[in-house]
């Protein structure tokens, strides 16, 4: 009995040894058949060999080099190459439709620029109008101290002073009104400055 499973043993160990060879030749068949002719090839993990009759090493090579060829036909059948090194096949690229129509995108282009250009012509008149009535604010406030000069005239004559004297400080007022005018008209920005020195003029005039 001993005897017996000495040679059992000793059977299946050969045979599980031969199949590790052939094994060892499917491989490295299955990647050199993957990769024929194919520069910059990466091979995949090989599979299992089929049994065959035989067992060695150059067997199993041959076996696995059809296979390996058998795969990669398939392979780049079914995947197209996208770039990279020869070999280097990539998953196929699904095709985008690039057509244009060029009517349909002048008649895009045209609307796009065409409400830009309503935008900005709103802005400008919109800066425009604020500007003009900034301007007829600054045209009324000067008018206001015109007002209140000819009023001063009024007081300072009902007051008996000499003409000379009125006429020196009515005049003063005028120029100072006027200086005061020319500095803002064309700087309507800094109306807030106009505002506060037109009240600081109103309010000299009020006092005499």
């Amino acid at each position: 009995m001993k005897k017996l499973m000495t040679i059992f043993t000793v059977l299946l160990s050969t045979i599980l040894y031969c199949q590790d060879i052939y094994q060892n030749g499917f491989s490295a068949g299955y990647k050199a058949g993957y990769c024929y002719n194919i520069l910059g090839c990466i091979a995949p993990i090989s599979p299992i060999g089929d049994r065959d009759i035989k067992n060695d090493y150059q067997t199993g090579y041959n076996n696995g080099f059809v296979k390996g060829q058998q795969d990669q036909k398939h392979y780049t059948t079914q995947h197209t190459p996208t770039g990279g090194a020869y070999g280097q096949v990539k998953p196929a690229v699904q095709e985008l439709d690039l057509s244009i129509d060029t009517d349909h995108m002048r008649d895009l282009w045209a609307d796009y620029y065409e409400k830009r250009r309503i935008k900005k012509q709103k802005k400008i008149a919109e800066k425009q109008e604020k500007e003009a009535k900034i301007s007829q604010l600054i045209i009324d406030r000067t008018t206001e101290v015109i007002d209140e000069i000819d009023k001063l005239k009024k007081r300072l004559k009902a007051n008996s002073m000499n003409d000379a004297e009125i006429d020196k400080i009515i005049t003063n007022f005028h120029y100072e009104n006027q200086t005061l005018y020319n500095k803002y008209k064309d700087n309507v920005k800094k109306y807030g400055d106009f505002y506060v020195e037109n009240e600081k003029l109103k309010e000299k005039i009020s006092k005499l």
